[in-house]
């Protein structure tokens, strides 16, 4: 557990987690939800594909939720 947040000091094994939890302090939300016209944003990707869900009334395949949950560069 070396991926120390430097707001809160919450501890993290993996960067990747470290960098969503960073966008619960910042307010950021870099996943927007890929439903024509819904112009949602999400802090954390598995919120998105959540939420897609409640548009298709189904769960997603993975492979369309990894392309579609790519945050905006």
């Amino acid at each position: 557990r070396r991926h120390i947040c430097h707001i809160c000091s919450k501890r993290f094994n993996r960067p990747s987690s470290l960098r969503i939890h960073v966008n619960t302090h910042t307010g950021a939300t870099p996943y927007q939800c890929p439903w024509p016209d819904c112009g949602r944003y999400f802090n954390v990707n598995s919120n998105m594909r959540r939420h897609y869900r409640n548009h298709t009334n189904n769960t997603m395949d993975t492979t369309s939720a990894a392309h579609m949950s790519q945050p905006d560069s």
